[in-house]
């Protein structure tokens, strides 16, 4: 099985390509093949990547990668190089699972958390599929185990970690450490080492071009991706927030049910979820490097029984993008080639 793995030298392609070694045979009589994909210049600078056991696998462009005919192409790259590349390589007869945020909204694409989203491969015509913002794959996966008890409303204040928008937001939070100044080249609103900020710029309102909207990119991308994934007409109203940590998302959640609900069962609901360990105290620093959301502070609202309020971190990196590309890629394999086996 070929696997193209688009962005490979980004921090999310990287998280995939060490999940991938974990979790694929890649012997050198397996069969088994990851093509690491990457920018013009990456490939003018001759980059390379280590991939265990053929050591260290120089990156190739991708019109090199769609003549390898990959199986699978696993992308984390720019919105325009998925718009260019995601549906070439869908017609080469390639899954492609995107990571950015070109088909999300889009209704012909599926957006997909496995064990949450409902959703049907065909295996008989080219296929792009996408894979949420990494926000909102852990909020999704937090607030799903909580469905069954009738959620009228969820209000979150999130807290993203700089590598959120990638190399450039790192270097923004270290060049601002040393000199206590606003970095001119920072991908954010304002000044981040010491400080908190909006998560990203206001757009234009959708349902009315002539205004700026209320909420930022990133609240909108929550609002418009949860009820996609989670099949329903969720009533969320999130405010994201930049904090000046280099890794991890966190949030503060509080869940209005419609009907007043026994404190036991949901943590039993929450044990029972997928992806989520029960922690006393969860933060951002101990969730690097999992696979799962961190849910603590579970607590009711003493001044109404109806109302839920929990604490979330994860991994934005490996929870919010590359171990969930890599679960839909599993998903996609146990559907459709168990089936073409029986």
């Amino acid at each position: 099985m070929k696997i193209a793995v688009i962005g490979a030298t980004g921090f999310v392609g990287r998280a995939i390509l060490s999940i991938l070694e974990k979790n694929l045979n890649l012997s050198a009589d397996s069969g088994n093949q990851i093509i690491p994909v990457a920018s013009g210049r990456s490939i003018n600078e001759k980059k390379s990547v280590p991939i265990a056991p053929f050591g260290s696998v120089q990156v190739v462009s991708c019109e090199d990668a769609i003549k390898e005919d990959p199986a699978f192409v696993l992308m984390s790259a720019p919105e325009s190089v998925s718009k260019k590349w995601a549906p070439r390589f869908a017609e080469n007869k390639a899954f492609v699972i995107d990571n950015s945020p070109a088909w999300r909204t889009n209704e012909e694409i599926p957006l997909v958390i496995p064990g949450i989203t409902k959703w049907e491969c065909d295996a008989t015509k080219p296929v792009i599929i996408a894979s949420p913002n990494c926000v909102a794959t852990m909020l999704a996966t937090a607030i799903y185990p909580l469905f069954r008890f009738g959620i009228d409303h969820v209000s979150a204040s999130v807290f993203q970690a700089v590598s959120g928008s990638g190399m450039r937001g790192l270097i923004a939070l270290e060049e601002e450490s040393r000199k206590s100044a606003y970095y001119p080249h920072s991908p954010f609103v304002g000044q981040i080492f010491g400080n908190i900020i909006p998560a990203s710029g206001r757009e234009k309102d959708p349902l009315d071009p002539k205004r700026i909207s209320s909420w930022n990119t990133e609240e909108e991308k929550v609002m418009r991706e949860m009820p996609k994934i989670l099949g329903s007409q969720l009533k969320i109203s999130p405010t994201c927030l930049r904090v000046p940590i280099p890794y991890g998302h966190s949030a503060a959640v509080r869940v209005t049910f419609k009907k007043a609900f026994d404190s036991a069962t949901i943590k039993q609901a929450f044990l029972d979820g997928s992806n989520i360990k029960i922690e006393d105290e969860p933060s951002p620093i101990h969730s690097v490097g999992h696979d799962y959301a961190s849910v603590g502070r579970i607590r009711i609202d003493p001044y109404d029984k109806h109302v839920l309020e929990f604490f979330v971190s994860s991994d934005n990196l490996r929870l919010g993008a590359a171990s969930n590309v890599v679960s839909i890629m599993d998903e996609v394999v146990k559907k459709v080639y168990t089936e073409a086996l029986k």
